[in-house]
């Protein structure tokens, strides 16, 4: 793989960091359109861009199909912990007649600056529930209730459930050359050359079998994240054109349900910040996003190319390259 830094971070006149990142964008017949050098063979953890095909197992499931759609979409999530999301879970928790004790997510702080709050002045610790993955969870356990799959070993990667979700990755990104590793939450997370990751998000854009979980995550993108994360915000700003999912450490998603086309970036130091930003400059290259999109986008701090201080100053700057390649 070869190394091209393609942001600059300047403070004033002076370049004080440069970041590397690899990008591919597939065709809908899962040829590499374009890419970054030497990127395609290049492995990448999905982390949380996985858990639109973590869901598909469920999908299948005749007795899944009366699910709405927003249950869909939190199931596909990496919530904030708001209360609408969190209700959410709840329902699906409900379907597979299990309480929060069966997440065996673990518990993390809430991201939702409301729930944040209301646990602190309540004096209460959070739970696995207000995991940004305890949509993925409940989903898995929903799903083991409709298979009659045993759902205290959920997570082992011999599991049925597990099995069944590698072999969705599988086929549907064109490889079986995955290696399997354990994700923050405890699940199986899936690596693989970043063109297969571009190969299952033009997959998810396009293929009927895909239908319900991507009209899902486009009706209600703010269940999939949070008003201000760039997945969510893709979502809205694309009018649903686009389907979009973050992973942690710098990676994200994107299929283009108008052409089928699929796209995967990841930073190579993990910046998701940083990753925002080039997320941006790529869809507005390739015009998946057109001028007023794109300048609404650049128009908000935290995708500004303009770097600012705690004061609100400007002190400088983000300059960003797409070495487009096809080798």
């Amino acid at each position: 793989m070869k190394n091209v830094p393609l942001v600059h971070a300047f403070r004033g006149s002076v370049c004080e960091n440069v970041h590397f990142a690899s990008t591919v964008v597939c065709s809908k017949t899962g040829d590499i359109r374009q890419m970054f050098p030497g990127s395609g063979e290049y492995r990448v953890f999905l982390r949380s861009a996985a858990k639109p095909f973590q869901a598909f197992p469920l999908y299948q499931n005749l007795d899944a199909k009366n699910i709405p759609l927003e249950e869909w979409a939190v199931i596909c999530a990496s919530h904030a912990a708001s209360q609408q999301q969190l209700t959410l879970v709840q329902k699906v928790l409900d379907r597979a007649g299990v309480g929060p004790e069966a997440l065996q997510c673990g518990p993390h702080a809430p991201a939702d600056e409301a729930m944040a709050k209301m646990l602190l002045c309540s004096d209460m610790k959070p739970t696995a529930i207000h995991n940004n993955c305890s949509g993925k969870h409940a989903g898995m356990l929903l799903a083991c209730r409709l298979y009659g799959w045993p759902m205290e070993t959920y997570l082992e990667p011999s599991h049925p459930l597990q099995q069944q979700i590698l072999k969705t990755i599988e086929a549907y990104s064109g490889t079986s050359d995955i290696e399997i590793g354990v994700d923050g939450c405890g699940a199986p997370v899936f690596a693989l050359p970043l063109k297969n990751i571009a190969r299952l998000f033009s997959h998810l854009a396009y293929l009927p079998e895909f239908s319900t979980l991507r009209e899902a995550m486009t009706t209600y993108p703010e269940i999939v994240g949070d008003p201000e994360r760039i997945d969510t915000q893709l979502m809205k700003i694309s009018n649903g054109n686009l389907i979009a999912k973050v992973g942690a450490e710098g990676c994200l998603g994107v299929g283009n349900l108008q052409t089928g086309e699929g796209l995967a970036v990841k930073m190579h130091d993990g910046n998701n910040e940083i990753r925002d930003r080039m997320m941006i400059a790529i869809l507005e290259d390739l015009k998946w996003l057109d001028s007023e999109q794109t300048q609404f986008l650049w128009a908000q701090p935290r995708f500004s190319k303009e770097r600012s201080n705690t004061q609100g100053r400007s002190v400088g700057h983000f300059e960003m390259t797409l070495p487009w390649s096809l080798s």
